[in-house]
């Protein structure tokens, strides 16, 4: 029996500076630590605890742990038929039962794996759902329900599959034949037509996931509960707003607590909005024009964004970048700003940087015809986050430079022998923090940093240093 040590370094690459390690796990299995396939952890937002659970060949491990990391139960789960090698989503109560939702690797067979803490008991059940002609879009989870959503190719409509704790398994069918979706400013298309996103890295090489959407917000409650854990231990850095290289995909998701929000941007005369509701089964659905409608579709760019109840838009072509946000609700138009190639940009607190990824030094660009000229031919995202006196927002555009986003497995296995990030769920700690950061590493950006105080002026102010340019990841 070899005991294995595995630190939640996780959560200090996420939300710390600092080296100090906030927890530790000693735990017995029957081989190495080369034995462990895939760890994740999951904070339960009911109680503070946090459960921690290690794949091996044909075992799982659970461990219970309170919110000081100490060891309250565990249990341990042999596989018979290890054909289930995805993790999709979760499920957890008060009492702390735990759900894991897996599928194999091409999302068409799916499985339950209940841990029953409360009465030591492990139950596997193999889900019967029949996906004949359904492709995965996403997962969302949400406490003690769980969705996973696919595209019905025949129809192009959503079917949502939704796990609850305490009740039957159902699915739910959106219907969408009476709506009318737009590939370019009078050309109809369908939803899997748009869904198709070219700026995504394994958009031709992963053919079972090509649908599947970016999450930008994995959980849909603050994270106050863990600062709160954290807070005795750690001092949380400053986190930036959504990278570039996940903000600039075409087609996104955005949980909140009531439904989700599915943008469109494929389409660059206008951002195409799905809202779906989950409990109930209804949706809506919006076209929102987007800036300089009338260049054509060939000579610009475009994409969104949104936060909380706003909504950005970005469009740009080589002369001209117009960037607008809005009420979400009601659609009003809050603040504009516009800016051409002989101009310079009024309203960043940054250089214009280009950065080859986090292994490489950045440089900056000294003419605003060059960060047009490089947005309009590439990838442009907008990304916002919060502080403490308004909004830190980036604008820009990437290209990726490997193929697909394995570079960070192999950069943190230096450091987590046996770890594997893949199956790393840390939404309750910010599943895209995490995207982030394991995008910033293999990508190269062109971006501007901007500060507005809470009417979106814009103000003077340095950008503060955050996690992801820690001296730790420049080495």
């Amino acid at each position: 029996m070899k005991k294995i040590v595995f630190g939640l370094i996780m959560m200090n690459l996420i939300y710390t500076y600092s080296q100090k390690q906030v927890g530790s796990l000693n735990f017995e299995i029957k081989n190495s630590s080369k034995s462990i396939q895939k760890s994740f952890s999951i904070f339960n937002k009911y109680n503070s605890n946090t459960s921690t659970f290690f794949f091996e060949n044909k075992a799982i491990y659970a461990y219970l742990l309170n919110e000081n990391f100490n060891l309250k139960k565990q249990l341990s789960f042999e596989i018979k038929k290890h054909k289930y090698n995805v993790f999709i989503g979760k499920i957890y109560d008060k009492k702390d039962n735990y759900t894991l939702i897996l599928s194999n690797s091409k999302r068409t067979k799916f499985a339950i794996i209940k841990f029953l803490f409360d009465t030591n008991k492990v139950l596997l059940i193999e889900d019967s759902f029949d996906t004949k002609n359904l492709r995965f879009l996403q997962s969302v989870n949400k406490g003690d329900k769980a969705h996973i959503l696919f595209l019905d190719e025949k129809t192009s409509n959503i079917v949502s599959r939704n796990y609850s704790i305490n009740k039957e398994t159902t699915s739910t069918v959106f219907d969408f034949k009476n709506e009318k979706f737009f590939i370019t400013d009078t050309k109809e298309t369908s939803l899997k037509q748009l869904l198709t996103d070219y700026t995504k890295p394994n958009h031709s090489e992963i053919k079972n996931i090509v649908y599947e959407l970016t999450k930008i917000n994995d959980s849909p409650y603050k994270n106050e509960f863990v600062y709160k854990s954290f807070s005795t231990t750690t001092k949380r850095s400053q986190v930036p707003p959504t990278s570039i290289e996940l903000s600039s995909r075409l087609n996104k998701l955005y949980i909140n607590e009531s439904d989700i929000i599915i943008t469109l941007d494929k389409n660059r005369f206008y951002t195409q909005i799905l809202t779906l509701n989950l409990e109930h089964g209804t949706y809506t659905f919006q076209k929102i024009k987007k800036p300089l409608f009338n260049v054509s579709s060939m000579n610009k760019r475009s994409n969104s964004f949104i936060h909380n109840n706003l909504f950005f838009q970005i469009t740009a072509s080589k002369d001209i970048l117009n960037f607008s946000i809005y009420n979400l609700e009601n659609k009003n138009l809050l603040k504009e700003f516009i800016t051409t190639s002989s101009d310079s940009i009024k309203f960043k607190n940054s250089p214009i940087i280009q950065e080859g990824g986090a292994f490489k030094e950045y440089r900056s660009l000294k003419q605003t015809k060059q960060f047009l000229r490089k947005v309009s031919q590439s990838n442009v995202g907008i990304g916002v986050t919060n502080n403490k006196d308004g909004y830190e927002i980036v604008i820009g555009c990437e290209k990726q430079t490997v193929k697909g986003i394995n570079t960070i497995s192999t950069i943190l296995s230096m450091g987590l022998a046996g770890f594997s990030p893949n199956l790393m769920d840390t939404s309750n700690f910010s599943q895209t923090d995490f995207n982030s950061f394991t995008n910033y590493l293999t990508t190269k950006s062109v971006r501007i940093h901007c500060l507005f105080d809470e009417n979106f002026n814009h103000k003077a102010g340095r950008i503060k240093e955050n996690i992801y340019d820690n001296k730790l990841y420049k080495t």
